[in-house]
């Protein structure tokens, strides 16, 4: 096997890993059994291995000190991806090959369905255009009444500041108390605007640590299956069943797979010789020069172009497992 195609394997698994917190394993797969040729259970063993390095601590580091990594939920979620993913794997080689592809494929359709998020898209633009028409209606149906009332509304908000004016004059001279200029205390909008300010953070869940041993476990068994490192599976849950904010739910997930949950997976696929450590290796390396290319990137990159395009990879790869 080429070893320069496995190193850019791993640099465009590692590019994607910093994009989007994801470990790399939905990248290196389909990409290894199309481009090299790799059979699926030797490709999700040999991705399982290559995805064991903590390639993610730097991202752990800044989200721990900007107090958004949920250290006790990692922990529970490593929890039980360390002991589901021998199960995944232990799957991938009981199932037929047939039914292992189909599910494979099911899975890329899932990931491609979060990538694009066509519902969305589909939101977003009908509603820009609803807004843009009401708006036009709007702007042409008031634009006549607005200037025609400009000019009486002029004059009645002059009258009555100059009979305020004249009020207050009148008590400040009755009282011998000079009225200040300005009123110092804040106004009813700007209280406003600073309660709303204290309210941006969203307060931290903190779930039943059952529930999220249960997020680990449904990960480990995707990871072990499919050669992931479950980023995938978690951040999704955590936002969507466990009501996390999506910042802390992606710290959250990336302290999870820092540690090498997935080593009893990859000693099984060892055991069973569906697993390439050399190329395993090289994998690695790729994908450790990918995730700092791929930080710049997400920098100076719009990530939803990028995203939107990998989705429209994964339903190509789907439909290869589903048809032929």
């Amino acid at each position: 096997m080429n070893s320069l195609l496995v190193v850019a394997i791993g640099i465009l698994a590692g590019i994607f890993s910093g994009l989007f917190g994801i470990g790399g394993g939905i990248v290196m797969v389909p990409a290894m059994v199309i481009l090299a040729n790799f059979p699926l259970l030797k490709a999700t063993g040999t991705s399982l291995a290559a995805i064991l390095l903590p390639v993610g601590i730097l991202g752990v580091i800044a989200y721990y000190r900007a107090k958004l990594i949920d250290i006790r939920g990692s922990i529970l979620i490593a929890t039980g991806l360390a002991i589901s993913v021998v199960v995944g794997a232990w799957l991938a080689h009981t199932l037929p090959a047939g039914l292992v592809q189909k599910l494979y494929a099911l899975f890329c359709l899932y990931v491609s369905w979060t990538f694009i998020e066509p519902v969305e898209k589909f939101k977003k633009y009908f509603g820009h255009k609803k807004e843009e028409i009401e708006s036009g209606r709007r702007g042409s149906a008031n634009q006549a009444a607005v200037s025609s009332q400009s000019g009486a509304a002029e004059t009645a908000v002059a009258a009555d500041n100059s009979l305020a004016g004249a009020k207050t004059g009148a008590k400040a001279e009755a009282s011998g108390i000079a009225q200040p200029a300005s009123d110092s205390s804040p106004s009813p909008s700007l209280q406003a605007a600073a309660t709303s300010s204290r309210q941006l953070e969203p307060a931290s869940p903190r779930p039943h640590f059952l529930a999220l041993i249960g997020v680990g476990l449904v990960a480990g068994i995707m990871s072990g299956m499919f050669g992931i490192g479950g980023g995938n599976i978690i951040v999704p849950f955590l936002i969507l069943f466990l009501h996390y904010p999506a910042k802390r739910a992606i710290a959250t997930s990336l302290g999870a797979l820092l540690a090498p949950v997935g080593l009893p997976g990859v000693i099984y696929y060892y055991r069973a010789g569906t697993l390439d450590l050399r190329v395993a290796g090289m994998l690695a390396i790729g994908l450790v020069m990918g995730t700092v290319v791929g930080a710049r990137f997400n920098i100076r990159t719009s990530g939803e172009t990028v995203k939107f395009l990998y989705g429209l990879f994964l339903i190509f790869v789907a439909a290869r497992f589903l048809f032929f």
